[in-house]
């Protein structure tokens, strides 16, 4: 299961409702309010662009943008939803952690093929955590923040090893000696 089928299905289980139901394009309240829960989830834990967000449904961006709106109205406003919101949160870091701590795995073996300036993707699969998390801690100032280059963020390829206490093989080999 991809990582917005999994958060559907802990939501479906969250408010009470059927996971095919969910998934459908149905507008039952019951249905609809999980299903903008989600569209606001993916929307922080992954930086999803609406029209991503809107392919999962197969339905218009605009829709996607109208239901995170009213997720969050309904987050600041309804002490229910936002205990059920904030769950279906953490529960999408914990699944997008564990997706991270397998890139992890593998970005950690290719080291030494990393260019000098990383990209996002490349600094979450190092770090073995999602956007989100990265995020924060740029904000709280536990990580180095990035360069902006147009559209896309680059961080430095040393000071982000630094900031991991990640080293590549020949340094770590002249460590142990």
């Amino acid at each position: 299961m991809t990582f917005s089928e999994n958060l559907c299905l802990v939501a479906a289980n969250l408010w009470g409702t059927e996971y095919r139901d969910l998934m459908g394009r149905n507008r039952f309240h019951h249905n609809v309010v999980p299903r903008q829960a989600v569209m606001h989830a993916l929307r922080e834990l992954k930086a999803w662009s609406f029209p991503q967000i809107a392919r999962i449904w197969g339905m218009d961006h605009t829709t996607v943008i109208h239901g995170v709106k009213k997720s969050q109205a309904m987050a600041l406003n309804d002490e229910d939803y936002a205990l059920k919101f904030h769950y279906l949160m953490q529960e999408g870091e914990r699944l997008n952690d564990q997706t991270f701590q397998t890139l992890q795995t593998q970005a950690v073996q290719n080291i030494d093929r990393l260019s000098v300036r990383l990209y996002t993707q490349e600094v979450c699969a190092l770090a073995g955590f999602g956007p989100a998390k990265l995020r924060r801690r740029i904000a709280e100032g536990k990580f180095p923040p990035p360069i902006e280059r147009g559209n896309q963020l680059l961080f430095d390829r040393d000071e982000v090893l630094r900031a991991l206490n990640i080293g590549s093989p020949q340094v770590q080999e002249t460590a142990q000696w």
